[in-house]
């Protein structure tokens, strides 16, 4: 083939070949544009995937973290109290610490006895707690059945127990202990203990560290 055929042989093809060329061409600057787009996202794609492992991790963390007491109760020395906004008689007053499973408070030392005496300060309140002479008059016992210690008497205020109308339950307020009429609504207190809190590798979830009674 002489060169002239040869040469209009490639120009006659010419058109074709860049017509391959323009739609590669095209082809390329999609993918281009696609992957810039992808890369745009990224940062922000990114960030969201970390903002997501962060609140599992802190989830997580706290599913495990050990609250001895729930939250509206105060903890001292191994024990929860739940200190009632609303008043009850006392016998109401020990239904509503069963029904937690807790107990309308027993004292069991001078250390406990000036952390009630200082929560009913600040709170100027005056509560139940679990201990009364019904059974039998003067013979002073606990909700749990034991009795009141010989050492425990020092916490009646001046003048009590004086029995004045049949006065068979006794209230806490911030300087010590009166006897009191059991039907009279008051507020209460109620005691149980706290949950264990063990080692890090088997740490109690909170959410069954002890059961919540809410504002009464």
């Amino acid at each position: 083939m002489s060169d002239t055929k040869e040469l209009g042989l490639l120009v006659s093809k010419l058109p074709s070949f860049l017509g391959q060329e323009h739609s590669r061409q095209d082809e390329i600057y999609e993918e281009l544009s696609q992957l810039k787009a992808a890369v745009g996202e990224f940062p922000e794609r990114s960030r969201q995937e970390k903002i997501y492992q962060d609140m599992a991790q802190l989830k997580a963390a706290v599913d495990h973290l050990c609250c001895p007491c729930p939250w509206d109760w105060t903890f001292f020395q191994g024990n929860c109290y739940f200190f009632s906004n609303s008043q009850r008689n006392w016998h109401d007053s020990i239904s509503a610490c069963q029904d937690v499973g807790a107990q309308l408070v027993v004292i069991k030392g001078d250390e406990e006895q000036n952390f009630l005496q200082l929560q009913s300060s600040w709170r100027n309140r005056v509560s139940w707690i679990g201990m009364s002479d019904m059974t039998q008059e003067g013979s002073w016992q606990w909700v749990d059945g034991s009795p009141l210690p010989p050492s425990f008497t020092k916490h009646w205020n001046s003048g009590e127990p004086n029995n004045i109308g049949e006065e068979d339950c006794v209230e806490l307020f911030s300087k010590g202990w009166n006897d009191s009429q059991c039907n009279h609504a008051k507020f209460w207190i109620c005691k149980m203990s706290a949950a264990s809190c063990p080692s890090e590798q088997g740490r109690v979830p909170a959410s069954t560290a002890a059961p919540t009674l809410s504002a009464q």
